[in-house]
């Protein structure tokens, strides 16, 4: 990789350092994807940054939202600081930022895909209770540290004492949302953070916006910390129930759509059966069959989905890899064999959403309690 030229750290850089920090943790790693997103000199290429990210444990959903971030907060940099400047001239600035940010997610997915064929995956699934607790296709891991909940916890405050912070999450729409909170202490039975607007949004984007998740000592468990109170600046949060820590299982991207999408199955020459689509990624794709509460294929069947992205019409072929319930509605999971001008269309159509899903938790209006509590 071509070394860039040094020179001084540009604000544009701080800022996206600030951003990188909160999210990813200030790491070296935060730093150097930081430098790459500014064209700074760094001596790690941006594959092996990336790479160092995913090896510490960073989600891929939690990394494209971090870029994502410093993505929106470059373009409306550009924007305030081109005002003055002919419309030409601001729309080739913006588009040289999207096509840089672009060439970052694509790399990541890239270098996603070869970090995850080492890594082995269990193929253990319980939706029932991802659906209730994250709103999120993902396994379980495969074995949980036997301790006690009482030294989980008691650890963990322990940990989030001497660091003086606590890494707390939501999920939306398949998306993982995450920020650092300053950790103030024990009160009884509760635990005491700092309250800002980014610790309102992530509460404010659950299902019930009482309810977050911490990461416990260790990384490999999470506990569901629900509000007992708002004080004046603080939360005070009462420890529920611990969970495993939910691990993606596929190495891309997974978004979970919003808008209705109808998608047609084939299996051989079985009636056709029309279902909606629930999430989508460049390696599979979840559908729904409402009407029906058990799914009429089974595992390893081979089927074809007839679906509209965007505007254009595509035909993926696939093999079944799970199937469940939800109420009255199947669920089933097709991988998709590889096809290249397929992928691309399904990336496309991906980053789209997971930006409108940004954008959208951007724009998130806090409930009055949170928004009175920022006052």
């Amino acid at each position: 990789m071509q070394q860039r030229k040094k020179h001084n750290k540009p604000l544009q850089f701080d800022k996206s350092h600030t951003i990188l920090s909160k999210t990813l943790g200030n790491s070296q790693a935060s730093y150097d994807l930081a430098s790459h997103i500014c064209h700074e000199y760094v001596e790690t290429s941006l594959e092996q940054v990336l790479t160092n990210h995913l090896k510490a444990g960073t989600h891929i959903h939690h990394l494209l939202s971090s870029i994502s971030a410093c993505e929106q907060q470059r373009l409306q940099y550009a924007f305030d600081s081109a005002k003055t400047l002919p419309m030409e001239i601001q729309f080739s600035s913006a588009k040289k930022i999207i096509d840089d940010f672009n060439h970052i997610q694509d790399t990541l997915l890239l270098v996603a895909d070869q970090y995850f064929e080492h890594i082995s995956v269990q193929k253990t699934h319980d939706i029932s209770q991802v659906q209730a607790d994250t709103g999120n296709r993902s396994m379980l891991h495969s074995k949980l540290e036997q301790k006690s909940y009482y030294d989980t916890i008691q650890s963990s405050i322990s940990a989030w004492n001497k660091s003086k912070s606590i890494a707390i999450r939501n999920y939306h729409l398949g998306l993982t949302v995450r920020t650092i909170a300053t950790f103030l202490g024990e009160e009884g039975d509760c635990i005491k953070i700092k309250m800002n607007e980014d610790i309102a949004r992530i509460f404010a984007i659950h299902p019930s916006e009482h309810a977050t998740f911490a990461v416990c000592e260790g990384e490999k468990i999470q506990v569901r910390l629900s509000i007992k109170k708002i004080e004046d600046g603080h939360i005070l949060l009462s420890i529920g129930k611990t969970f495993p820590i939910y691990a993606e299982n596929r190495k891309h991207l997974n978004i979970q759509v919003e808008e209705h999408i109808p998608v047609t199955i084939r299996m051989g020459k079985k009636r056709q059966l029309h279902a909606r689509l629930h999430d989508l990624s460049i390696g599979g794709i979840g559908i729904n069959v409402h009407g029906i509460n058990q799914a009429p294929y089974n595992i390893g069947d081979k089927v074809e989905c007839q679906l509209t992205l965007g505007t254009q019409p595509v035909t993926l072929q696939g093999v079944v890899r799970w199937t469940g319930s939800n109420n009255d509605e199947a669920r089933i999971g097709i991988e998709l064999q590889h096809n290249t001008n397929s992928q691309q269309l399904i990336q496309k159509e991906v980053f789209r959403m997971q930006r409108n899903i940004i954008n959208a938790i951007n724009q998130l209006e806090l409930p009055d309690k949170l928004q009175k509590a920022l006052a």
